[in-house]
């Protein structure tokens, strides 16, 4: 069999959280194996190689985000209102699914650098369709790849960080994946307010 016919909800599970912990290069099939429950040889057969499992970890992902987005995405139009929806929507898969904020941001540290192929299935399309909706609606000195780039940057940095307020009586607003839903909704409001600030659209 290969991963493309694997539909066994416990081998990907135990995959995602492996790779979402220990990264793709810390983690062995043998622990994955054991976290599903199974044997190394077995896990093997199943699904070819770790990268291939990766992959089918990656592809499974991706394509969760895109049936949480799909709507606002099919929706979308350069305007405040789509934007402010999408970016809802954006957060809102996020937060719910912590184990994947952990595995793009191990890409970001050089994990599974071997494996190319992610970024320019999984994100560049997306990117570049939204950038070519946008281009056109904004001022031309302002660079649409960063502002886009800068919603996953400051979503992934909040949801495994949180922030810590200044004063003399700041607090950790949150840690990590133990963010309250206050903590989300400040940062919600955070983020629409930043946006509409750097990313200048017409109301409808």
């Amino acid at each position: 069999m290969t991963v493309t016919e694997v539909d066994d909800e416990r081998i990907i599970g135990a995959a995602t959280q492996m790779f979402a912990e220990l990264g793709f290069d810390g983690s062995s099939l043998g622990l994955i194996a054991d976290a599903a429950g199974t044997d190394a040889a077995t896990l093997r057969d199943k699904v070819g190689s770790k990268s291939e499992l990766y992959k089918a970890v990656m592809r499974r992902m991706h394509s969760e985000e895109q049936a949480a987005v799909a709507d606002a995405v099919a929706a979308f139009a350069p305007t405040k209102p789509a934007m402010t929806r999408l970016l809802d929507a954006y957060l809102d898969f996020y937060a719910d699914n912590p184990q994947l904020v952990s595995l793009w941001l191990h890409r970001r540290m050089g994990d599974a650098i071997d494996i190319t192929e992610v970024e320019e299935k999984y994100a560049r399309p997306s990117f570049t369709f939204m950038a070519d909706l946008l281009r056109h609606a904004v001022p031309e000195d302002l660079d649409v790849d960063y502002v886009l780039w800068t919603i996953p940057w400051l979503v992934s940095g909040f949801l495994s960080n949180g922030v810590m307020h200044s004063g003399p009586h700041g607090e950790a607003h949150g840690e990590g994946m133990h963010l309250t839903a206050a903590d989300v909704q400040d940062f919600r409001r955070y983020l629409h307010g930043l946006m509409d600030r750097i990313l200048p659209l017409p109301p409808a």
